[in-house]
């Protein structure tokens, strides 16, 4: 665990050169949009001193590392709050978006993926397919839209926008976990194929265990170990697909929070929301990578 964590450093000062390097490189003058374009040059000129843009690009990138490593993002240049508080009061509708998501890619596509593994060349192996083609092919933001026509304004069974509510939840979990369910189906069906060839389960049959100890205890656990590591990737998608899926479903979550820093060019919101992203996903990488020896004993770091 201590050599996995250690690996994250260097993983997110690369992702904190990126960040700095990007916004960096995005055209136009953050002073001069926050000053707005009745401002004189003298008081862009002052707005960029405040914020530091006339140091050396060196000097402003030390300066930002130095306040990532004492977890200080600095303030939110447009509501003049400290980022952290500006992400605080909007991470939990996004950590509820992507748990949901995901549980619920993950349930449906290991369930579907058994099914069609199990029953291969069958009409479910072939449903399983065309749900997989269709998940990954549907951008979110026109499978969100298409939710909500349905389920909002023909039928009214559930609300288009806002959080708050359980209901308010169902839509966007499903239009953000839809391509994250095929992708999960379709690895849980190879890897089950895969095992289900293997020499011990036709031992565990030939022992007269029932199908389902056979599918369940022995095929399933083996099959599982790919099956978590694309899931376990599935995360940082669904992390970024939440930027989407929140503006549509008009959700005050991380993502649409990004997306107003972006349009007020508000780089210190930006990069704080960037790199508190970048950390989730290293994190949630490293507890997959310590779920293969839960899944699989043989499997050690030494």
């Amino acid at each position: 665990m201590i050599r996995r964590a250690l690996w994250a450093i260097p993983v997110m000062l690369g992702v904190s050169l990126l960040v700095f390097s990007i916004m960096k490189l995005v055209p136009g003058d953050a002073a001069e949009a926050m000053v707005g374009i009745e401002g004189s040059a003298e008081e862009i000129e002052a707005m960029r001193e405040s914020l530091g843009l006339d140091e050396p690009v060196y000097v402003q990138y030390g300066r930002f590392v130095k306040r990532l490593v004492l977890l200080d993002l600095g303030d939110s240049t447009t509501s003049r709050q400290p980022v952290t508080d500006e992400i605080r009061s909007r991470i939990r509708p996004t950590v509820e978006l992507a748990i949901v998501a995901f549980l619920l890619a993950s349930l449906v596509g290991i369930v579907t993926g058994v099914v069609a593994a199990t029953h291969q060349n069958s009409i479910w192996d072939a449903l399983a397919t065309i749900y997989a083609v269709l998940g990954v092919s549907m951008p979110i933001y026109w499978f969100g839209l298409m939710l909500m026509l349905l389920f909002s304004v023909k039928l009214g069974w559930l609300p288009a926008t806002g959080s708050g509510s359980f209901k308010q939840l169902i839509l966007p979990a499903i239009a953000l976990g839809s391509a994250s369910t095929a992708i999960i189906s379709r690895q849980t069906r190879s890897s089950m194929l895969e095992v289900l060839r293997q020499d011990y389960i036709r031992t565990a049959r030939a022992k007269g265990l029932a199908e389902r100890l056979v599918i369940y205890r022995h095929a399933l656990r083996n099959a599982m170990i790919p099956t978590v590591t694309v899931a376990g990737l599935q995360v940082g998608f669904l992390l970024g697909g939440s930027v989407l899926t929140e503006t549509v479903f008009a959700r005050p979550g991380i993502g649409s929070l990004l997306v107003q820093s972006i349009n007020t060019r508000d780089v210190p919101v930006i990069q704080g929301t960037i790199m508190m992203l970048a950390v989730l996903f290293v994190v949630i990488n490293l507890i997959v990578d310590l779920l293969y020896v839960k899944l699989d004993p043989r499997i050690s770091y030494k």
